[in-house]
């Protein structure tokens, strides 16, 4: 489905398989659950909301404090969405500051336990807040883990993203299991839990 200049687009490529495609742009999209928020599936089947798509999704992320930052509102829904369905408990925030504040207001015994975000965030970049957080804070990947979840996808934007204190780095767009593969590869955890 497309709206002007942003999209959102899941396709089923499999029983467990969705391509995402997340909003960019300066147009808001309607909520998850407003009418126009589906997804379309291939060989001409009938189209099915994105929270249908994602149900019955194993929870390999049970409990998990996962921290999500991201200035678009749509796409911060469409995360919170992804990550719930597989059982974490997100935090979302719509720029650095607010991440910045959320982690240090996290409590030690329940700290987060995964980060992802978008670079191109108003006032303090994407790379200047994982500076911070591995600088000032002192919280080292072993500890949080973060994915650089981006449309910045040129190779430099990769390598900076990197040398900032990112693990990985996924431009957009990408596919849920892809993102959720990913998460789990950097907590230690099996991705053959997805099938």
């Amino acid at each position: 489905m497309t709206q002007h200049a942003r999209a959102v687009r899941t396709t089923m490529e499999a029983v467990a398989g969705y391509r995402i495609e997340l909003p960019r742009g300066d147009r808001p999209m309607p909520p998850p659950g407003m009418p126009g928020f589906e997804a379309r599936a291939p060989f001409g089947r009938e189209p099915v909301l994105l929270q249908d798509a994602l149900a019955g999704l194993p929870s390999t992320l049970r409990d998990l404090p996962v921290l999500l930052v991201d200035d678009d509102g749509t796409t911060l829904e469409l995360l919170r969405m992804i990550f719930e369905t597989y059982g974490a408990r997100v935090t979302g925030a719509r720029n650095a500051e607010e991440a910045i504040v959320a982690l240090q207001g996290a409590p030690h015994d329940a700290p987060y336990g995964l980060l992802l975000s978008d670079i191109g965030l108003p006032g303090m970049d994407g790379f200047e807040m994982m500076r911070c957080i591995r600088g000032r804070l002192r919280l080292p990947a072993q500890r949080l883990p973060a994915v650089a979840v981006t449309a910045w996808a040129r190779a430099e934007d990769r390598a900076m993203a990197l040398r900032c204190g990112y693990q990985a780095h996924l431009p957009k767009p990408y596919e849920a299991e892809q993102l959720v593969a990913t998460s789990m590869r950097l907590l230690g955890r099996s991705a053959c839990a997805l099938n």
